[in-house]
């Protein structure tokens, strides 16, 4: 969800899950950013979001996301699992919570998924370059959505799984067509673009209004160099990654007024 610190971690899970619960999202894997803000970021997200946290390799006491989950696609069971690389946790980070191996966890769990999921979906924030090894490891994998990169990617064969990756601060929408084969049972062919989300794409007005809404509690804190609050009108017409690099960028400036003074 997040691409970097953040210096106001609710407010940005704020504007995240609410914009995520308009487009309907299923599920989101959770990442080392999530994770490294604590419980309190975790509990915002689970108490706001529509859809289901997911992390196979992150136990806790009482975690507040599952480890994966079914959808019934049309007749087709789908199991959908996430994992985060253990390399991108700092042992620093305030969540209780046991961090373990990627590959580990997943021979275990693939093949229980399997006795019932008819296409096992893996969202894997390992980077482009891990997720691929993985597949390559654990076999049992259909489709691996690879986080944690910054590269535009097509879906590509990997062995017997499709490896695609997702968009890097939502620069792109990714989409990913299979083939499914009624008779067998199995995926058969598939095929994927990334669409850049350009200037010619207007920007949709439910978001839009969620960006308003979090705007209007960020003024105070959006001050000018000359104390001049920054016009709302501009921050409406924001993307929802433009609104928070602003964001952050305003939060700087004023940190470092603060040491000036």
């Amino acid at each position: 969800m997040f691409s970097r610190p953040q210096k106001q971690p609710l407010l940005t899970a704020g504007i995240v899950v609410d914009a995520m619960n308009k487009m309907a999202y299923d599920a989101v894997n959770l990442g080392e950013r999530e994770f490294s803000h604590g419980e309190s970021l975790v509990k915002r997200l689970a108490e706001s979001a529509e859809f289901a946290l997911l992390s196979a390799n992150v136990e806790a006491q009482d975690p507040l996301w599952a480890p994966y989950i079914f959808r019934n696609i049309r007749g087709v069971s789908v199991a959908v699992v996430g994992v985060v690389d253990p390399d991108f946790i700092s042992p620093k980070g305030k969540l209780s919570a046991t961090v373990l191996d990627t590959e580990d966890v997943l021979k275990v769990l693939i093949p229980k998924l399997r006795e019932t999921a008819d296409i096992c979906v893996l969202l894997s924030h390992t980077g482009y370059e891990g997720t691929i090894d993985l597949v390559k490891r654990v076999p049992g994998i259909d489709i691996a959505i690879a986080g944690h990169g910054k590269k535009r990617q097509k879906p590509i064969k990997v062995g017997n799984a499709i490896v695609a990756a997702e968009s890097y601060k939502g620069e792109f929408v990714g989409v990913l067509t299979i083939n499914w084969n009624v008779d067998d049972r199995k995926i058969d062919g598939f095929d994927g673009v990334s669409i850049l989300l350009g200037k010619e794409f207007e920007s949709d007005p439910e978001i839009l209004n969620i960006i308003q809404e979090y705007s209007a509690m960020a003024r105070k804190q959006t001050q000018t160099a000359e104390g001049k609050t920054i016009c709302v009108e501009r921050l409406k017409k924001m993307m929802p990654q433009e609104f928070m690099e602003f964001f952050k960028d305003q939060q700087e400036k004023q940190k470092e007024r603060g040491m000036a003074r």
